[in-house]
């Protein structure tokens, strides 16, 4: 098609109603023309040299806004949109949308501009619906600001929108200070046309790259449908099939809890960021507790009289987003860190992140660091976990394939802190202000004290607990549980500081390294969960350190968030069980023999270089207690007098867990624990043993000598992608018994490996010589059974 170059009567006309005189001649410098000599100007040389007519009209933002929808046909942008843009309705900016203006238009398909009519009835005094992102009352909220003025200022992609859109779902203050490079002044405009392209978010409860990841797994939108649209309008449009905006708002609770519903509000996110009095004090998600969240925020102990509510936690996470510490640089962490803290996270990861930020508050004047460890989750919470606690100073967010449980996810914490003391947290435990230092008091003035808590409050204030007693036969109590929280302020006026208990819950709990190091940390026979804090208090008294609870510090506990959703009706039978057998440990138990576990030094499996040939010991399996293992640590400790053995597997394992399944297997030796993935397979290794449960291992010999311990020569089929090519470079087998020996040798002549030697070593178990006793008896080591034990069978 032919386009003219003379713009028709009503194209002109159009044409027109964008045109501000003074803006023009002020900004293409046209001195001296008065208003009709502009006009002409325009009409007939500036708008077909592509010259914007006034603020509310940009031809670059015209063209940007459509860039995915038509072909401009070689007009300059303002004369292709009142001669075609306006009829196909293309959006004039990102802001305005013309299928939502008409929509609440009577005989809106008679209007040939309708950005022109909107323009119209503003300067009229109304207040139309134009977009799904701007409420339609927005000038309203704008304190100080006329209504024509707001409109101008929305509309002008060179003004800031700062003070403009207090009640809206995009924040320009917010947008302002995370959007590092802007292409815009106006705020919503920079959003709108390429902003959240680069990861900038309009607000601190809208995460766009959280929105797009999760519309990436929806079934039921597609998400190439953003290629019109920003991330911040699809969700306003389809809200009700749309994913959650962040991990902080979930739609669906929050409409239901607001009863939205019944409002006037388009979308939840919109009805929470107008700070509607009515709903000031509902959460946005069943996750986020404003009761404690706010006694963790305020004051932990007085309280400021200010509830928590909706603008609370706008303004919470948005410290979190820009770059956490808000208030003061936070004392730089030493290669020797003070404190460490460590945070488990299972499939809980809005817990966490807010459990970590505020503990990061909480510890700006001690040099600190916090370790993170993603229990087993999966990729999607590992990832988010980084993506919202890698900004904030001194975090580090580790992640395990599988879930470790409580006690040995904090081992393995254990085993990466560096500082002097230790602080067991809980994701789901708020530390009030002040905690850490009032913690860190205690045992910096009492040496005898080994391991202190705070008080913990349940969300709505009252005393979940101050200490626990605990009785050998596993009866426990928490202390002034239930106590309403004016009377423990009341009591604590005329309290120490701190008192002795039997144990404080590693909810929150604060040690020393040192002890922990000579002690160990939680022990294997409690998992999954309950009772190994109540063990380890004990096992810290029994060390000759008393336990004490903090009356200066105050945590609140959600309590039990991940626990029960693991353990489900399991829940009630697990602490009974494991009541037995905190019991069965410390009930009558002989004073005069030294306490579980009381010399265990897990130091003794650090790295080390004493100048001996080097040996490498692998096994894939996690370490438990069965005879395998028994096998290949009893190797281990043996090699260790000739050799600097470096014991490796690649299952998460704490040196407390080695030290601990030793013991309990009777094994005693000194050596060096790690994971496979940190073995430096480029070092030379005099000697290498690998261990498996086929007749191939599961990864190639990489020593001068290179033996295999074949427990039992399955078939590879049993396991993908196993290859009997592993076998080439071992000198030879050893198993444990003549029937192995040949089952094994079988599979080698199949397989094409019948040169590899098999030798016979017997398992080093205890024989029972008592052949009274005995059902039956042997002079000679034998094979008792093949597999492996369960803890009860040992």
């Amino acid at each position: 098609m032919v386009e003219t170059k003379l713009l028709t009567a009503e194209e002109r006309e159009r044409a027109l109603t964008y045109f501000d005189p003074a803006w023009y001649g002020r900004t293409y410098e046209f001195d001296g023309l008065d208003t009709k000599a502009l006009e002409t100007h325009f009409l007939e040389e500036g708008v077909w040299e592509g010259k914007n007519p006034g603020p509310l009209f940009s031809g670059t933002v015209y063209t940007e806004s459509n860039r995915h929808a038509f072909d401009h046909v070689g007009l300059p942008p303002l004369v292709h949109y009142v001669r075609h843009g306006c009829h196909e309705r293309r959006k004039p900016n990102p802001l305005f949308n013309p299928h939502v203006y008409a929509y609440f238009l009577d005989a809106a398909e008679s209007i040939a501009d309708l950005f022109a009519h909107f323009l119209d009835s503003v300067k009229r005094g109304a207040s139309p619906t134009f977009s799904t992102i701007v409420p339609a009352g927005f000038a309203a909220d704008a304190e100080g600001i006329d209504h024509a003025e707001a409109y101008t200022r929305l509309f002008d992609p060179e003004a800031s929108l700062v003070g403009l859109l207090p009640r809206c779902v995009f924040r320009p203050n917010f947008y302002r200070r995370i959007a590092r490079e802007r292409r815009w002044a106006n705020e919503l405009f920079d959003y709108q046309l390429g902003g959240w392209r680069k990861g900038y978010d309009p607000h601190p409860l809208f995460d766009s790259s959280f929105y797009l990841e999760m519309l990436e797994k929806s079934e039921t939108l597609d998400h190439c449908s953003l290629e019109n649209m920003s991330p911040l309008e699809h969700y306003a449009e389809h809200w009700a099939e749309a994913p959650n905006p962040s991990p902080f708002f979930d739609s669906s609770y929050y409409n239901h809890v607001a009863n939205l519903p019944e409002t006037d509000y388009r979308n939840p996110l919109e009805a929470f960021c107008a700070m509607d009095p009515r709903f000031k004090r509902v959460s946005p998600h069943r996750k986020v507790n404003f009761a404690a969240l706010g006694h963790s925020v305020q004051d932990g102990l007085v309280g400021d009289g200010k509830p928590f509510e909706a603008g609370s936690l706008v303004a919470l996470l948005s410290s979190l987003r820009l770059e956490g510490m808000h208030r003061k640089a936070p004392v730089a962490a030493s290669a020797d860190p003070e404190l460490s803290i460590l945070v488990l996270n299972y499939k809980n990861l809005e817990h966490t992140i807010l459990s970590v930020y505020l503990a990061a508050r909480d510890a700006e004047d001690i040099a600190h660091e916090i370790l993170v460890l993603d229990n087993g989750s999966g990729n999607w919470d590992l990832h988010q976990l980084k993506r919202y606690l890698d900004r904030i100073p001194h975090v580090r967010v580790i992640g395990s394939e599988r879930n470790t449980y409580f006690g040995e996810g904090n081992n393995l914490l254990i085993d990466e802190a560096r500082g002097k003391y230790l602080m067991f947290l809980n994701n789901d435990a708020y530390l009030g202000k002040g905690t850490l230092a009032a913690l860190k008091k205690v045992l910096d003035e009492d040496t005898s004290c080994g391991m202190t808590g705070p008080t913990f409050l349940f969300p709505n204030g009252v005393i979940q607990e101050q200490g626990g007693r605990a009785e050998d036969s596993g009866e426990t109590a928490q202390l002034l549980k239930h106590l309403p929280y004016d009377q423990f302020i009341a009591q604590r006026a005329q309290s120490v500081p701190s008192k002795v208990c039997d144990y404080v819950s590693a909810a929150g709990a604060m040690t020393r390294a040192a002890l922990i190091r000579e002690i160990g940390g939680f022990d294997l026979i409690f998992e999954p969960f309950f009772f190994e804090d109540t063990d380890l208090c004990r096992r810290v008294r029994a060390s000759g350190h008393s336990v004490r609870v903090c009356t200066d510090a105050v945590t609140v506990h959600l309590e039990n968030t991940s626990t029960r959703d693991f353990l489900g009706d399991g829940f009630s039978s697990q602490v009974m069980e494991n009541r037995r057998k905190y019991a069965s440990r410390w009930f009558d138990r002989d004073e005069a023999s030294p306490p579980p576990r009381a010399s265990s030094n897990i130091d003794r499996f650090l790295p080390r270089d004493s100048g001996k040939p080097r040996a490498l010991i692998y096994t894939p399996f996690a370490l438990s207690l069965g005879g395998g293992e028994r096998y290949i640590l009893s190797v281990a400790a043996a090699l260790s007098t000739d050799y600097d053995v470096i014991f490796a597997t690649p299952c998460a394992t704490s040196r407390t867990r080695l030290a601990f399944v030793m013991d309990d297997l009777g094994v005693a030796g000194d050596f060096t624990l790690t994971h496979w993935d940190r073995v430096d397979l480029r070092q030379d290794y005099d000697l290498f043993v690998a261990m498996g449960n086929e007749i191939a291992p599961t990864v190639k010999p990489v020593g001068k000598r290179n033996i295999y311990h074949c427990q039992f020569p399955f078939p590879l089929h049993r396991v993908e992608g196993r290859s009997i090519e592993n076998l080439n470079g071992f000198d030879e087998i050893v198993v444990n018994s003549a029937f192995t020996k040949t089952h094994t040798e079988a599979q080698l002549g199949a397989y094409g490996f019948a040169h590899i030697p098999v030798h016979v070593i017997t398992p080093p178990v205890k024989v029972n010589t008592d052949k009274g006793a005995a059902l039956y008896h042997t002079d000679e080591l034998t094979l008792a059974t093949l597999g492996r034990s369960s803890r009860g069978s040992i």
